[in-house]
């Protein structure tokens, strides 16, 4: 057989054709579907952005399934405000930039009513998923590092007048700072919880993000519940938790003991919903 070294030039020459012919084909194929992921892309951001809420911030059910999956997909199904991973349907469709600051003005952390900054309300941009507790622990508070949390992707919520961007969070960690926070919420962070990263340092000018308070295991509640039910206590049901006991004190009498024995037996249903209710699950 002829050895490759030995073949005549014009045949070497007809290889190499064909080989940077065939990569030639290969960077068209991937540079089309790459212009035609793009324009799909951009197509269902304008279906999704078409329909924007009622008067009381409410989608349609179907349409606010949608946005909120794309919103999971595009911030790796965690919390935009504590970094914890979640599920979509536990989650709330939240505002970045809150609605009462459709123009505002900034002044390093801090917001204020002015002319500087238009947000973008209801656009994609300014959107996030959010935990049912993160989201009402932050409200309207008047504080860039609050409305979303440094570990985040950047995305461009509000421009001024001279067509620039105010990109959130203002400060990104370094890649290193990243990996070790992915790494460490996916190993101590079920899915569905957010639960906040143990042992993560966050910046002293990121320290006004609020962060998820301590989640209750539901299997714990439950033992609490049937053998000493303080679980009351434990999710934030204070004043059931003292009416219970002040009304098995008062009705021991043998005549009246089936009283709190009835009450005990039917709060064993409810605790599955408070302990979802209270990690914001529900």
């Amino acid at each position: 057989p002829v050895a490759s070294s030995a073949l005549d030039p014009e045949r070497k020459s007809l290889i190499g054709w064909w080989r940077e012919r065939k990569a030639e084909r290969h960077r068209h194929q991937v540079a089309t579907a790459r212009r035609e992921t793009e324009q799909a892309h951009l197509r269902y951001r304008q279906f999704l952005e078409s329909d924007e809420p009622d008067g009381d911030g409410r989608w349609p059910p179907a349409h606010r399934a949608a946005v909120l999956r794309y919103l999971a997909e595009r911030d790796f199904y965690r919390c935009g405000l504590c970094g914890g991973s979640t599920k979509p349907e536990n989650c709330h469709v939240e505002h970045i930039v809150p609605k009462i600051h459709v123009w505002f003005r900034t002044d390093g952390d801090a917001v204020f009513d002015g002319s500087e900054w238009l947000s973008k309300l209801h656009g994609l941009d300014n959107l996030q998923i959010a935990h049912t507790y993160c989201n009402k622990n932050k409200g309207n508070r008047p504080k860039l590092s609050a409305w979303r949390h440094f570990s985040m992707p950047q995305t461009a919520v509000a421009r001024n007048e001279q067509g620039a961007e105010l990109r959130l969070p203002l400060v990104t960690p370094s890649s290193e700072e990243a990996a070790r926070f992915a790494a460490l919420n996916r190993r101590s962070a079920p899915v569905g919880l957010g639960n906040a990263i143990p042992g993560f340092h966050i910046p002293a000018d990121t320290a006004g993000v609020p962060t998820r308070r301590p989640q209750r295991s539901l299997a714990v509640m439950f033992l609490l519940a049937l053998f000493f039910p303080i679980h009351f206590f434990f999710l934030g049901k204070t004043r059931l938790g003292v009416l219970f006991w002040v009304g098995a004190f008062l009705t021991a009498a043998p005549s009246f003991g089936l009283i709190p024995m009835f009450w005990w037996f039917c709060n064993l249903f409810f605790v599955s919903r408070w302990v979802r209710k209270y990690n914001g699950t529900a």
